[in-house]
């Protein structure tokens, strides 16, 4: 109550507790008159023969007043519902009348301190939440995908950057592998939103993931806040020059018409790898035989085995193996050429100008994470991503560094989800 009294203002959490004591006042009316009659049918014969009503006694505007710890204009309807429990102007009461009373009174003390104590801690804990800032704590940051794959280069990489902007606060990955990062997504939906989990999301999660199942676990629109697109991925044909010999797309293509068919790997069902498969047989006039795997890695070991003969992989991924000499590059499909392998034409200079598609990681975190950590999340990525060394390391590992305002990454999941929507209905693959 002393901290209470020592605030001049009322605030927030004060004119919360105004509003609650003259809706208790309102809501509990009956019970309290009940108390009253139930002590009156205990009174006297003598008593109850003068026939004389009970004088309930309220507090009055000082107590209500030194209760919610200011005098406040909002204090009138309360101060209002007290006076009408009153039903008899001020008179000498019976020894009855006063017990009943004090009851009463003591009663409504319980009730009222109950309200001041929980407005108290309610107010300190607002002052407390505002003067720490975030984070203070380890930050989750939950990637859908096995250790050492693209998205995990990419979230380790920035939980380090941004432990280091943060004094050291703790950035832990948290690896969560399966059905093509759903497991991971459905996690961080339920995840508390506060800002301390937080998501590496991609292209699958969120654009491509809504087209292919009719009862998806979380809706993206709804269970995620988007911070920013962080980095962009275009794909690379590879195929394996010991198997192959063209060097370009079209003579892959009259090469595969001389076989037994077109027959392309895929890092997972339901992935850009994919529907990029289709979007590549739709460009060439040519029906693929896709071939899932679980991942790029085992992707690239069917290329390496001749069980299949081309695969688009993430260029992060295709960049190690051409610089190697291991697989061939024969285009890229992005709408520029990818820097880290500027001979590479894309797909658009070799004739094939419908044949353009990327995917991307961006950070999210779970709805109704409070807007001012976003923008803090958003500020500090930023930084992260335009740093000489962050975005040379993310560059080196075969990323287009982005990094976009909250805003536009809402817009490109959106865009996105459109454009996927349109792959995946022209193959009639559901997931579910």
């Amino acid at each position: 109550m002393k901290v209470l009294q020592a605030q001049n203002q009322p605030g927030p959490a004060l004119e919360r507790v105004h509003d609650l004591y003259a809706a208790a006042l309102e809501r509990n009316r009956d019970e309290f008159e009940a108390m009253a009659r139930r002590l009156h049918r205990g009174a006297s014969k003598s008593q109850r023969a003068a026939n004389r009503p009970i004088a309930l006694q309220p507090c009055g505007t000082a107590a209500l007043r030194a209760v919610c710890g200011v005098a406040n204009p909002r204090n009138s309807a309360a101060i209002a519902a007290v006076s009408r429990l009153a039903s008899h102007p001020a008179k000498p009461l019976s020894r009855h009348e006063e017990i009943v009373n004090t009851f009463l009174a003591r009663a409504w003390r319980r009730r009222l301190l109950a309200l001041a104590l929980l407005a108290g801690g309610s107010a300190a804990l607002g002052v407390a939440q505002a003067q720490t800032a975030y984070p203070s704590k380890t930050v989750r940051m939950i990637v859908g995908f096995p250790a050492g794959t693209g998205p995990d280069v990419v979230a380790r990489l920035l939980a380090q950057k941004l432990s280091e902007a943060w004094g050291g606060v703790g950035v832990v990955v948290d690896n969560k592998p399966g059905a093509a990062g759903l497991i991971a997504a459905s996690e961080a939906a339920r995840a508390p939103a506060d800002g301390y989990t937080i998501m590496l999301a991609e292209t699958g999660q969120l654009s491509i993931a809504p087209n292919t199942y009719q009862r998806l676990a979380y809706q993206p629109r709804k269970d995620f806040a988007p911070v920013s697109q962080v980095v962009s991925s275009d794909f690379v044909l590879l195929v394996n020059p010991e198997k192959v010999k063209a060097r370009n797309v079209r003579d892959f293509v009259a090469w595969t018409r001389q076989q037994n068919g077109l027959f392309m790997a895929t890092f997972g069902a339901g992935t850009p790898g994919h529907f990029g498969a289709y979007m590549f047989g739709d460009a060439v006039q040519s029906k693929p035989e896709v071939v899932h795997y679980k991942s790029t890695s085992d992707a690239l070991s069917g290329i390496f085995s001749g069980d299949v003969q081309g695969v688009f992989a993430s260029s992060g991924m295709a960049i190690p193996q051409v610089r190697a000499g291991k697989l061939v590059a024969l285009g890229s499909t992005g709408s520029a050429r990818v820097e880290q392998l500027p001979e590479l034409p894309t797909m658009k200079e070799q004739g094939f100008g419908n044949l353009e598609f990327s995917s991307w990681f961006g950070i999210v975190a779970p709805a109704r994470t409070p807007a001012d950590v976003v923008s803090k999340l958003n500020a500090d990525l930023l930084k992260v991503l335009q740093s000489g060394d962050g975005r040379a390391r993310l560059q080196e590992a075969g990323f287009r560094v982005t990094g976009t305002s909250a805003q536009q990454f809402a817009d490109i999941i959106a865009a996105d989800t459109v454009k996927w929507g349109k792959a995946v209905a022209a193959t009639g693959f559901k997931a579910d």
